[in-house]
């Protein structure tokens, strides 16, 4: 059994408009194993820091996977997407943004 839960969050981005509107879902196994899906244009660091907070974690060690469209990602072409499985990892004094890259091209 696995759950779906859609949410929204405000973050702070890097563009226009200052304040950004995040959707995502949870995606919860009966585990109770949580992995947070964005597919939102932003700034994905922000993005993560938001649903973070708002989720009551710390965003090191949680799964995000962020569907890369050419909405936010100007080298991709029209119909061409990826889905990235982003994990963040604390080292020492700095923290450092780790992306496992699962393609996919609609072929359009």
């Amino acid at each position: 059994m696995i759950d779906l839960i859609v949410k929204t969050t405000q973050y702070q981005n890097v563009g226009l408009p200052k304040i950004g509107i995040a959707s995502y879902l949870v995606i919860e196994d009966r585990n109770k194993n949580q992995c947070y899906f964005i597919g939102a244009a932003g700034s994905t660091i922000n993005m993560i820091r938001a649903i973070s907070k708002q989720e009551g974690l710390s965003p090191y060690g949680i799964e995000f996977l962020e569907l890369q469209t050419h909405t936010g990602y100007r080298n991709k072409a029209p119909g061409a997407f990826e889905l990235k499985k982003i994990t963040i990892k604390q080292e020492a004094w700095f923290a450092q943004i780790i992306k496992k890259i699962v393609r996919y091209d609609a072929g359009i």
